[in-house]
C-alpha cells in the first residue's frame, strides 16, 4: 500500500513511499527528477524543501556518494581541473556529488580539490606584462593556455588586486 499524506490542500506520497518509486525508476539526479516528477500527480514538486528534515541525497537517490578524499582522488586522477569540468565529467559519474564545494564546505578548496595552484599575484603581473597582456579581453585569450592563471584575477587576488596594477596601466 503506497503511503498517502495531505500537505495543504495536496494529496502527495510520504517521503519513504515516494523514495521507494524514486530508486525503483533509477533516477539518480534532482534535474532528472525535476523532468519526470511533473508526470506523477502525486510526487512534490522539490522533495529537498518540503521533506528538509529527512532529505538527503545519497538517501532519496539510493546512492553512495564517494567521500572528499575519494572524491578528491578520483577527479586528479581523470585530470578535472576546474568546476566547469568537474560539472562536464561528474555526469558520467553516479557516486559524484553535484556540488562538492557545498556538500563538502568544511574541507574544500579549490586549490586542494583539483590540484591546481596559481602564480603568485607578483609573478603572474610579470608574466602578463612579458606578453603585452593589458586588459581583461587579451587576459582571457591568453589565460585559457596558462592552467596556472586564474580565470577572474581579481577574485583570487582580491586583497592585492586592482585593474590599474594588474595590467600597469591606467583604465
Amino acid at each position: 500500500m503506497v503511503e498517502i499524506r495531505v500537505y495543504g490542500d495536496r494529496s502527495l506520497l510520504t517521503y519513504e513511499a515516494l523514495k521507494i518509486q524514486v530508486q525503483k525508476m533509477g533516477i539518480k539526479t534532482q534535474i532528472e527528477y525535476i523532468r519526470i516528477q511533473k508526470n506523477f500527480s502525486l510526487w512534490v514538486a522539490n522533495p529537498w524543501t518540503t521533506y528538509k528534515k529527512d532529505y538527503s541525497d545519497s538517501d532519496f537517490f539510493g546512492i553512495d556518494f564517494l567521500s572528499y578524499n575519494d572524491l578528491k582522488k578520483e577527479v586528479r586522477s581523470l585530470g578535472v581541473r576546474n568546476p566547469v569540468e568537474y560539472m562536464i565529467e561528474g555526469r558520467n559519474h553516479d557516486n559524484w556529488v553535484a556540488s562538492p564545494w557545498v556538500r563538502y564546505k568544511e574541507e574544500y578548496s579549490r586549490f586542494g580539490f583539483f590540484g591546481q595552484y596559481y602564480l603568485p599575484y607578483v609573478d603572474l603581473k610579470k608574466e602578463i606584462r612579458l606578453q603585452g597582456i593589458d586588459n581583461n579581453t587579451d587576459y582571457l585569450y591568453f589565460q585559457k593556455s596558462h592552467d596556472d592563471w586564474p580565470i577572474f584575477p581579481s577574485r583570487i587576488y582580491a586583497s592585492e588586486y586592482s585593474y590599474e596594477d594588474f595590467y600597469g596601466r591606467e583604465r
